[in-house]
C-alpha cells in the first residue's frame, strides 16, 4: 500500500518507537524508507547569538550529532532487513515543519511516520510541536506515534 515512507528523527524515545513502527511497515510492504533529521541552528536569531556563542561551532556540533543520529537509525534499520536512504536536512530561517513538507513532497512519499512528545500545558506553550504543526500542512497521510 504504501511504497515511500518517510520519517523524521530526533534523539528521543518516540522518535526511537516511530523508527521501529517505520522498519515495521518498510518490511512488511517491500517499501523504501528515507530517514531524515532537521538541523536548526540559531534561537532566537543568529544575531541576537553571536557575540554569546560560535554559531559556526554551534551548526557544525549539531550537523555531527544529526549524522550521527542519522548513522544509528539506518544501522538499526539495515539489521532488520531495510536499506534505507537517510538525509540531513537544514531548516535556516524556515520552521522544521515547513522543512519536512518539502522534503516530503519532493521525495513523494507515500506515507509520514513520526513520533509526538504529547507535551501539554506550559511545556507545550515553550516548546510546541512539529508534529502538529506538521500535520496542518502535510499533503501525505501521517501516522504519529506517541510515547
Amino acid at each position: 500500500m504504501y511504497k515511500r515512507i518517510l520519517l523524521p528523527i530526533d534523539s528521543s524515545s518516540t522518535s526511537a518507537q516511530a523508527l521501529a513502527e517505520s522498519i515495521k511497515l518498510a518490511s512488511e510492504m517491500k517499501s523504501k524508507l528515507r530517514i531524515v533529521h532537521v538541523v536548526k541552528v540559531g534561537l532566537p536569531s543568529d544575531d541576537e547569538l553571536e557575540g554569546i556563542i560560535d554559531i559556526d561551532e554551534l551548526a557544525k556540533k549539531l550537523h555531527q550529532l544529526g549524522q550521527t543520529l542519522l548513522d544509528k537509525a539506518a544501522d538499526t534499520a539495515r539489521k532488520a532487513g531495510v536499506e534505507p536512504e537517510i538525509g540531513l536536512l537544514h531548516a535556516k530561517k524556515n520552521r522544521v515543519a515547513a522543512v519536512l513538507g518539502e522534503e516530503a513532497a519532493n521525495w513523494r512519499a507515500d506515507l509520514v511516520v513520526m513520533g509526538t512528545h504529547g507535551r501539554v500545558g506550559f511545556e507545550y506553550l515553550l516548546m510546541g510541536s512539529v508534529a502538529e504543526e506538521f500535520i496542518r500542512i502535510a499533503n501525505a497521510p501521517i501516522l504519529i506515534v506517541r510515547g
